[in-house]
């Protein structure tokens, strides 16, 4: 126990030190206890230096295995506060616990999707050497590809109602990195954007007019163009 900003599995003695923030907390501190249990787990299956290139994909799973394994999805604190833009940054980034949010990618796959069971999904990352991202794409292809994968996810993220971005009361407004009005005069919009590796951007159009709407991509990089037609800006709006 410590009274640090964050709780720690201290690699070279194996001790955990939970923070006294989360005391006010029981539900925090249950999930914080269990998350760095699972830590200790990568550390026996891994090695001392177990973090080291792995760190996005070993927080992802600790954070995924103590809410839903060791406490079974009664606590609901796997995250870290997933923020609305968490799509257009990489699913390998650490930086402002990018990497815990990720376990929401692996809620997907293991909940929604069905593709694995966490403890086989877990051990096959465990053993298939220090660049996760290829294991998994060598993993996940049935019955899509990891980037298609990704692809359904980004998807699910901004429309669905059972998005794990329980805070968005306007998508056009949290979400999208752009948003236009197309106006009854326009004949087309054209938009250009760069989004990275396992990253995706949503550029909401508003109209007020109804109108046939043709979706063109105007380039043959790589990537997966998706859309969603809404009568409003939220997501139990969407029909398409």
């Amino acid at each position: 126990v410590n009274d640090a900003a964050y709780s720690e599995l201290v690699g070279l003695t194996g001790v955990i030190r939970i923070t006294t923030l989360n005391w006010a907390d029981p539900d925090l501190l249950r999930h914080d206890t269990a998350h760095e249990l699972f830590h200790a787990v990568q550390y026996e299956a891994l090695g001392w230096n177990y973090k080291t290139a792995r760190k996005w994909w070993l927080e992802a799973t600790a954070d995924y295995a103590a809410d839903k394994v060791a406490w079974k999805g009664s606590i609901h604190a796997m995250g870290q506060d997933i923020r609305h833009k968490y799509l257009e940054t990489s699913i390998t980034s650490t930086e402002d616990f990018h990497d815990y949010s990720t376990s929401h990618f692996i809620d997907y796959l293991v909940q929604h999707q069905s593709i694995f069971e966490f403890s086989d999904l877990w051990w096959q990352t465990a053993t298939g050497g220090d660049n996760v991202l290829n294991t998994l794409v060598d993993i996940v292809q049935n019955p899509k590809s990891l980037g298609q994968q990704y692809a359904d996810f980004a998807r699910f993220f901004i429309f669905d109602p059972a998005s794990p971005d329980k805070y968005t009361d306007s998508i056009s407004n949290s979400i999208a990195f752009k948003t236009s009005e197309m106006k009854q005069s326009d004949t087309e919009l054209q938009e250009s954007f760069d989004a990275g590796y396992f990253t995706a951007k949503l550029w909401a159009v508003q109209s007020s007019y109804e109108r046939d709407i043709l979706i063109e991509r105007l380039d043959d990089s790589a990537g997966t163009v998706s859309y969603a037609v809404l009568s409003g800006d939220t997501r139990t709006s969407a029909v398409s």
